[in-house]
């Protein structure tokens, strides 16, 4: 066998075996039929229903003697009534799937535990009472708020209010700048009380919400920046209210009672009679918190007519209580409802709350680990787990704003902004991830949900960056589209911080029962048991198994591998769950053969060979293509003459002779022009192993070739008898 028919032949297998991988599909260095984790039907729920973050609230009430004296600014005790009406609106956003605590600091000239209450659960009826007892009107003298916020960031820290799965705030009430018997400059107090909130409140997400009542403009005008700066500066969460008239605390309570639980501010109706007003879709459910001035009687009315009545089955109940009512709706029909005074006549001041069907975050849940991209996954569901179907006039948009902590945001580490991609039973995905996640502290995560021009529901939602183990999903790869299968092969790297690390350097679990994987979500619901993932072999960190659930439908499907293992350094649990989903559909042949026409089958097997052949044909071409221009370097030295071109065989030519330079060069090229019908050829031409030697090159028909030899002062000729080329060298 010549040289270049052993250079064929090795072409001819390498195009065999391009053939065999494409249509094998590509694959991973990994032997996914060496992988025999174990599967198990006893599988952890892999997908968890959303938890909502514990909200922890302080009331930090000021009960100096300018407060609680006769002449000062509440002797009555509204703020007590207010405070109470707060208490009792959180109640009735409070449950177990969305819990929430209350605790309330009497602050003087010192705060104290024994005038004050810490954290109560509001959905037990005893806690909630004490609570409500600790709410009375004082006078403790001075106004001391760094003693209060003492107090207050004990009861949190003692509360595990700091801890993930928990948000804190503290809700700030007073009449005057601050003053104890020291008698400093306000410069030097408000110094103080900046360092304690900077050190203590800001690094735990504490926000800081402060209403103050100044009757005459002696105070607020000098202190309200500066409660603003600590309240809201560098993008944080909390607010400050400024009242001059002790009647409007129930209002300020009502909008910082919107602010931390996400409700849009709507402007209080003030109902003196028959009067409508418009709900929007997308709610959840919508709160009345009516305050009438006399005895008089509000009526609602829905959108078809009818009476709003108080009936539990139907999801309408009502708060009674000698100074206001609460009235909640659930599922509320969006259009134009009325409200009605049926008996007496005044006014009624209406807080109307229309409560967003919102977000949840699913993924990540409370803690991120650092280095690890963070991909939100969210649920958008009404409250008896149904999808939320879209309204006319209002399309959906779910997007969402993930904020890095203050000293990321310091190093000029921006935003992250994201649209939610619509999976499946009202689970969404973001439609990209932060890969920096470097940087440890809280996060904040912002969901959207903007409803047309007009509706707009916003939730928070804080994620501790922490040093923790976790899994980096490799295969199957984020957003991939798959062809059929009999099963998903999983590839993915057990890391900290970035880098792969060893198991049985970090955990005391068997690596081989570490890391469990399972189809958590396909167009025919979850799949049936899991895979335990197996270390492979040589490559720290890296596991690997085999999903033997088969993919056989068009459609998203979703897989969750979840890491949970006894950390061999502290002892405790370490636990952390991926998400990938993809797409499957089937290939052309797939589409062929599920046809299972015998027919269909043959033109399937004919196109296949007319592939193999055309793929064949291409590597011979390059193949030769190839052969001749190396031959052509290996020459002992470059061409020397020249080429003419003349017509051969022609009666009538059609064109003058040509001539081609052939002086220094190892290989050249050269156009024929057409003549008698004849297509125009590229000839190529190359020095020869001897110096009189050369070696042609032409295309004689679609993907065929020709080479051959000529010597000087020969003659050949190129093509047909009546219309070819003759080329003297």
């Amino acid at each position: 066998m010549t040289k270049q028919g052993a250079l064929r032949t090795v072409l001819f297998l390498l195009a065999v075996w391009l053939i065999v991988i494409l249509l094998a599909g590509c694959r991973s260095g990994v032997d996914f039929g060496k992988i025999r984790g174990y599967s198990t039907s006893n599988v952890v729920t892999l997908i968890s229903k959303p938890k909502a973050p514990e909200l922890d609230i302080v009331l930090v009430m000021d009960n100096s003697s300018s407060m609680s004296a006769p002449g000062g600014t509440d002797p009555q005790g509204l703020r007590i009534l207010a405070a109470k009406y707060f208490i009792d609106a959180m109640s009735k956003r409070c449950s177990s799937e969305n819990p929430c605590r209350i605790g309330v600091v009497n602050f003087g000239t010192t705060a104290s535990q024994v005038t004050s209450c810490g954290l109560m659960n509001l959905m037990d009826p005893r806690q909630k009472s004490a609570l409500l007892k600790d709410i009375k009107i004082q006078n403790l003298v001075y106004t001391n708020f760094l003693d209060g916020f003492r107090l207050a960031d004990q009861f949190l820290k003692e509360g595990g209010a700091y801890q993930p799965g928990h948000r804190a705030a503290i809700v700030l009430f007073t009449d005057g700048a601050p003053d104890d018997p020291r008698h400093l400059q306000q410069s030097q107090y408000f110094a103080e009380i900046d360092n304690f909130v900077r050190t203590k409140f800001f690094p735990n997400s504490c926000d800081l919400y402060v209403i103050g009542i100044d009757r005459n403009g002696s105070f607020w005008p000098k202190d309200g920046p500066r409660w603003s700066e600590l309240a809201s500066g560098n993008g944080r969460l909390g607010k400050t209210y400024s009242i001059s008239n002790i009647g409007d605390l129930y209002s300020s309570f009502n909008k910082i009672y919107r602010d931390i639980l996400g409700i849009p501010h709507i402007k209080e109706d003030i109902v003196t009679g028959n009067q409508s007003f418009t709900v929007d879709p997308y709610l959840d459910q919508i709160e009345f918190h009516i305050f009438p001035e006399t005895k008089v009687r509000l009526e609602v009315y829905q959108p078809d007519g009818k009476l709003v009545v108080p009936d539990p089955a139907k999801g309408v109940t009502i708060t009674k209580t000698p100074s206001y009512d609460i009235l909640t709706i659930t599922n509320p029909t969006p259009g134009t409802w009325n409200y009605n005074i049926s008996s007496g006549r005044g006014k009624v001041i209406v807080f109307r709350n229309p409560i967003p069907i919102q977000m949840k975050l699913l993924n990540p849940e409370f803690v991120q680990p650092q280095g690890k991209q963070m991909l939100l996954r969210a649920e958008f569901l009404k409250r008896d787990g149904t999808e939320v179907k879209e309204v006319p006039g209002y399309p959906l948009r779910l997007t969402g704003r993930i904020v890095p902590p203050p000293q990321a945001r310091l190093k000029g580490v921006k935003d992250t902004y994201v649209e939610f991609l619509r999976g499946s039973k009202g689970v969404y995905f973001a439609d990209k991830a932060v890969q920096d996640t470097n940087w440890q502290g809280p996060w904040q995560v912002h969901l959207d949900v903007i409803g047309g021009q007009q509706y707009r529901a916003s939730s928070m939602e804080l994620i501790d960056v922490e040093p923790l183990p976790y899994i980096d999903i490799q295969t199957p790869a984020y957003d991939a589209h798959l062809p059929y299968s009999d099963g998903v092969n999983i590839l993915c790297d057990l890391k900290l911080n970035g880098k792969p690390i060893n198991p049985e350097d970090a955990f005391t679990t068997n690596p081989n029962a570490l890391i469990l994987a399972s189809l958590v979500d396909s167009p025919h619901g979850p799949g049936q048991g899991g895979q335990f993932l197996e270390e492979v072999p040589g490559k720290a960190g890296e596991f690997a198994g085999h999903l033997d659930t088969p993919i056989r439908t068009n459609g998203n499907y979703v897989v969750a591998v979840r890491l949970q293992g006894q950390n061999r350094a502290q002892g405790t649990t370490n636990t952390d769950t991926s998400f990938t989903f993809f797409t499957a559909s089937p290939t052309i042949w797939q589409r062929i053969m599920i046809a299972g026409n015998i027919t269909a089958k043959v033109i399937a097997f004919v196109i296949m060979l007319a592939i193999v052949v055309i793929l064949f044909m291409i590597a011979r071409f390059a193949g030769s293509w190839c052969l001749f221009i190396l031959r052509s370097k290996k020459a002992g030295r470059p061409m020397t003459g020249m080429v003419r071109v003349s017509p051969a065989g022609s009666k009538a030519p059609e064109y003058r002779t040509f001539t081609y330079s052939l002086n220094g060069r190892y290989w050249t090229k050269c156009r024929l022009p057409k003549v008698s019908g004849a297509p125009g050829k590229l000839v190529f031409i190359a020095a020869g192993d001897r110096a009189a030697d050369y070696r042609i090159w032409y295309r004689t028909r679609w993907l065929g070739y020709c080479i051959s030899n000529a010597t000087r002062n020969n003659s050949m000729t190129i093509g047909s008898l009546e219309s070819s080329h003759r080329l003297d060298f």
